[in-house]
């Protein structure tokens, strides 16, 4: 949080000063006859410069709020079955437009989960929309498909995975994904992640994620 402030403020900071002395003349303020042109556009840019800085400083402690203020779970029993049905009828038209099925198996019919459904649900639906984009990235012509499983562990307790047969994540890139703001995606923000591992906390649990370079990979929600 420090390292992003300091990297906002400072040229701020330095271009505010450069900006003054455009109309400055020594200790004496310039007329406005005496502003050229020039200095007005080089002002004008400057001061877009410095309200772009403003805004992504507070987008981006609004996402660092995100994930240290997130709410109180509100627990209900929740047939795995039934959430997966939901959410492959709110993402399967989008997955479709891409080409990519999805899917999910008839043994999570079997198990229910005690859960905040809605922040389940959150966690799910960014997990998709990485094995979509993984997916996508590979782009080598074979089938596309993202499946939802849900069953009990040998410990009985309920699981889920999200399974893609997308590009996959490199080792050195693995250890790193659920740190916060750590993304490998031109746009990305980079708390997605970090946001699913808070909100697993919040249940009890835990969220991994095993890869192969190539061939796909698991994310796995342990209840």
């Amino acid at each position: 949080l420090t390292h992003e402030i300091i990297n906002s403020i400072t040229p701020v900071t330095s271009l505010t000063s450069t900006i003054s002395g455009f109309f400055h003349k020594g200790n004496e303020i310039l007329t406005a006859r005496e502003v050229t042109d020039e200095k007005i556009i080089q002002t004008l840019t400057g001061l877009g410069f410095i309200e772009e800085r403003g805004k992504n400083l507070i987008d981006f402690v609004t996402k660092f709020r995100s994930l240290t203020k997130l709410p109180t779970p509100k627990f209900e029993e929740l047939n795995l079955e039934k959430l997966f049905a939901d959410i492959v009828i709110l993402k399967k038209e989008e997955l479709l437009l891409n080409g990519i099925e999805l899917i999910y198996n008839n043994e999570s019919k079997n198990v229910n989960l005690f859960c905040d459904r809605s922040l389940i649900e959150h966690v799910m639906i960014n997990l998709i929309n990485n094995a979509s984009d993984a997916i996508v990235s590979k782009n080598d012509g074979a089938a596309k498909m993202i499946e939802l499983k849900g069953f009990s562990d040998e410990n009985n307790r309920p699981k889920i995975e999200i399974i893609d047969n997308g590009i996959g994540i490199d080792d050195n890139i693995l250890d790193n994904i659920f740190i916060p703001f750590f993304t490998t995606k031109e746009n990305g923000s980079g708390i997605g992640l970090s946001l699913s591992r808070q909100i697993m906390k919040l249940h009890g649990g835990t969220i991994s994620a095993f890869s192969k370079p190539g061939m796909g990979t698991v994310f796995s929600l342990n209840f």
